[in-house]
């Protein structure tokens, strides 16, 4: 644990890019990344750490930072946003209970990830880029933790899959089987909370979502599917494609699927090497835990995680003016009423 005054959770390091030269190429391209801009907003970002008062820890290791400045295309502005607004989340009430827990020996969370829940393909599609694996259908709706299970082991596979420099920059492709998904799933999280989850991931989870393929959707779900596709920004949303079976199904080749969708490695497998490799990162997972703001400098809406409040950047005195407590609290009598 940092000495009082420090607030890096892991070392300030030098960083050397030691990628393929494809990567170096394509991380210049589409990130717009160079040695010379890399340098320069590492060290800024550190110093904007420092220097603002809210933030109390936090890693600052270059690998680490280089997640957000990637997601952000080494926009320092966007990047020192995205970190304080992550900090400020796992403190409020929006994250307080799943975002400071994440630990894969819980044995509700160990459960979910041994029958299936989310794991990920050996390997990766002819782009380069890493494949989830998720099965929503496996997850016991009725488990009164299941929402925080649910919310803790997906964070656990993205924080791992984010220490590869390589994911960061080539980005991820998401799969998801929609067997056996009642109306009962949607039931776990309210539409207001699902809304402000998805708004909020969007600006801080720095990861690059190059593809969503949601198969075997049923007919009698088709009007949730389009109600969270409404709430999409349009380039996100033209990333999405539904497919009534893995038949129909042809983003990737089949033998990369699991044995029982037709792939060659056993499933089994897949999802006891997803272990194995959350249980390695176990270490990181409780530095995650410790990052933190202090919550006293943010405005109740910021820390509940309001998507009104992701309208307005954090160091500007506009987010003060327009999420006064006392008129916020009383809004946030009616909260369940609608989707803000």
């Amino acid at each position: 644990m940092p000495t009082p005054h420090k607030k890096n959770l892991t070392p300030i390091d030098d960083y050397k890019f030691e990628l393929s030269k494809e990567l170096e190429e394509m991380a210049k391209e589409e990130l717009r990344e160079t040695e010379e801009i890399r340098q320069y907003a590492i060290k800024a970002l550190r110093d904007f750490i420092m220097k603002n008062e809210k933030i109390i820890l936090t890693r600052m290791d270059a690998k680490f930072l280089l997640r957000y400045l990637r997601f952000r295309k080494f926009s320092v502005p966007m990047a020192e946003e995205a970190i304080e607004r992550l900090l400020a989340l796992k403190v409020g009430s929006y994250g307080n209970n799943w975002m400071n827990n994440l630990n894969i020996e819980k044995p509700s969370v160990l459960k979910l990830l041994e029958a299936g829940f989310i794991f990920i393909l050996p390997e990766r599609d002819y782009m380069g880029r890493l494949i989830i694996f998720y099965r929503p259908g496996v997850s016991n709706a009725k488990s009164p933790t299941v929402g925080y299970d649910i919310l803790i082991l997906t964070t656990l596979v993205y924080e791992y899959l984010l220490e590869d420099e390589e994911n960061q920059i080539r980005g991820v492709v998401h799969i998801g089987d929609a067997k056996n998904v009642g109306m009962s799933h949607f039931t776990i999280f309210s539409p207001q909370f699902m809304c402000r989850v998805g708004k909020n991931t969007e600006k801080t989870l720095p990861m690059r979502h190059k593809a969503f393929h949601i198969v075997n959707v049923h007919r009698s779900i088709n009007f949730i599917s389009d109600a969270i596709l409404s709430r999409m920004g349009e380039k996100l949303k033209k990333r999405v494609h539904f497919y009534s079976s893995f038949n129909e199904f042809k983003a990737i080749d089949r033998s990369m699927l699991p044995k029982e969708y037709g792939g060659t490695v056993s499933m089994s497998k897949m999802i006891d090497d997803m272990k194995q490799r959350l249980m390695r990162n176990h270490q990181n997972g409780l530095l995650y835990n410790q990052m933190r703001a202090n919550p006293e400098q943010y405005p109740r809406a910021v820390l509940e995680g309001s998507v009104k409040s992701l309208h307005y950047a954090l160091n500007s005195t506009e987010i003060f003016e327009k999420f006064n407590d006392d008129i916020y609290g009383l809004q946030g009598s009616f909260r369940k009423l609608e989707i803000d």
